[in-house]
């Protein structure tokens, strides 16, 4: 008799156990779902955008608990997986870029979340303390005591080609600056004898972009802007809305920086990658707060 009561047991007791796993499961708040499903972000592997990018992922991870799979790749490729829908989304292109191919074979077949942060330039720039009265426009470089101060010497950052090319446009244009010599160097070095001069309060005239790792750096400002003002926007695959919460796409569409926001993000990020996103989102908590619940937060 007894065993037969434990025939009858076993498959009851397997019943009860798979009665409770699926009540278990179906009681599941949704965030379980959604770490299992991750998010595919495509960033360009520049200095302006890698810090940007860790902030968003940070946010989406910590406070939206979304598994993040971001992966490095540059503009033409992260472009084409977004169109695609094999990525979710993509960071690292400004706008507008008139004539560019790049964009124009897919500005519709993405969807635009809108701007990350705006007034993107480069520029010829000084140290602040270098009197604005003395040396505010590319026409005082002209000046003897400029001259002598920089000796006759602009400073090139060698990976920016395009403000290579414009500082060629001005010096050759502008009356005065034939005897200047533009110098070429990296980027590394280029912000070694920028802070030797700063140290020393020497003039220094050195081509630089907002926002860059020197720019967030040091005090700077520019005597002239070298490049149109651009903005960079938040891409995703057109059907973003679709696939996540309304709760993920408000945020993505909300989050916003002032370009002197993307500096104070840059020089944390410099220092160390680990936890600037941590230190950021401790110093702002109100922006923070606004891009997670929107306006009812504030």
């Amino acid at each position: 008799m007894s065993s037969q009561l434990d025939l009858i047991k076993k498959p009851l007791s397997l019943f009860v156990f798979l009665a409770l796993v699926t009540v278990a499961i179906f009681l599941s708040p949704p965030t379980a779902t959604a770490k299992e499903d991750a998010i595919d972000f495509y960033v360009v592997p520049e200095t302006e955008y890698m810090p940007v990018a860790e902030l968003i992922t940070y946010l989406l991870e910590e406070e939206l608990g979304w598994n993040v799979n971001k992966k490095i790749q540059y503009a033409q490729v992260g472009l084409k997986k977004t169109s695609d829908g094999e990525a979710d989304l993509f960071l690292g292109m400004k706008l507008p870029r008139p004539g560019s191919r790049t964009w124009n074979n897919f500005a519709g077949k993405v969807c635009n979340l809108g701007p990350v942060y705006e007034d993107v330039v480069g520029g010829w720039a000084v140290p602040d303390y270098v009197p604005k009265t003395k040396l505010n426009s590319p026409e005082d470089l002209a000046k003897p005591e400029v001259m002598n101060n920089l000796n006759k010497e602009i400073i090139g950052i060698e990976s920016e080609s395009s403000l290579l090319e414009n500082s060629r446009r001005i010096m050759d244009t502008v009356k005065g600056l034939s005897s200047y010599q533009l110098v070429k160097i990296n980027e590394m070095v280029a912000i070694s004898e920028l802070n030797r001069a700063i140290r020393s309060k020497e003039w220094l005239l050195i081509t630089l972009n907002r926002p860059s790792v020197p720019f967030s750096l040091y005090n700077t400002r520019f005597i002239s802007e070298l490049t149109d003002e651009k903005v960079v926007n938040l891409l995703a695959r057109k059907d973003l809305m679709e696939k996540y919460p309304n709760r993920v796409t408000r945020f993505l569409s909300r989050f916003h920086l002032s370009i002197d926001l993307v500096n104070e993000l840059t020089r944390l990020f410099d220092k160390r990658k680990r936890n600037a996103a941590t230190k950021f989102v401790s110093a702002h908590p109100e922006l923070v707060n606004y891009w997670l619940e929107g306006i009812e937060a504030l």
